[in-house]
């Protein structure tokens, strides 16, 4: 298992972190972020690319999305000058990695080298996580908002046919979803 601490404010204190599934052999494979732009450092959301031994991963605070071996070597800065990445989720399948932006409520998409940006969808405010259901081609997200703002949509994974699935919601970050 991956996953990734950040820390406002303190750039030391923010790092990727993997171990066994058990939760043994503990290791910290990628520190030192520093966010350049905002006080939130550290990676916000990761994905994994096995076939190729890839972890992607975004930054909020330094307005970029990277890649690394999964050992942490190797790191490749993909985009930069994005408002605020969040979540990131990859279709492998087709090439893709499409994330959520904070900053602008945008879902853009990509190739997975960072060539090729897509602006799909726009004026979602606080778009947070984000889920692919390649086998329907949809894209599923959520729209972080306090007390009852936060919402639940799915769209193509072009961005057409936007809709709201679930309204009402006290703050929502992330989304998984299971298809049969």
């Amino acid at each position: 298992m991956y996953w990734g601490v950040g820390v406002d404010f303190d750039p030391n204190a923010s790092k990727i972190y993997r171990a066994n599934l058990d939760g043994t052999n503990v290791e910290t494979l990628l520190t030192g972020f520093f966010a350049q732009f905002h006080s939130h450092t550290g990676p916000r959301g990761l994905a994994l690319d096995l076939s190729q031994g890839k972890i992607y991963w975004t930054s909020y605070g330094d307005r970029w999305i990277q890649r690394a071996d999964l050992d942490g070597s190797n790191v490749e800065t993909l985009l930069t000058g994005l408002g605020g990445p969040h979540h990131i989720a990859l279709d492998l399948n087709g090439g893709k990695m499409y994330w959520t932006n904070w900053a602008d409520g945008t879902i853009q998409r990509a190739n997975l080298d960072g060539s090729n940006v897509e602006n799909l969808v726009s004026g979602r405010v606080a778009s947070a996580g984000i889920a692919l259901d390649n086998l329907n081609g949809k894209m599923y997200w959520v729209q972080f908002g306090q007390g009852t703002a936060g919402k639940i949509w799915r769209a193509n994974l072009n961005g057409t046919n936007a809709e709201e699935l679930v309204t009402g919601l006290n703050g929502p970050h992330g989304i998984a979803i299971s298809i049969p």
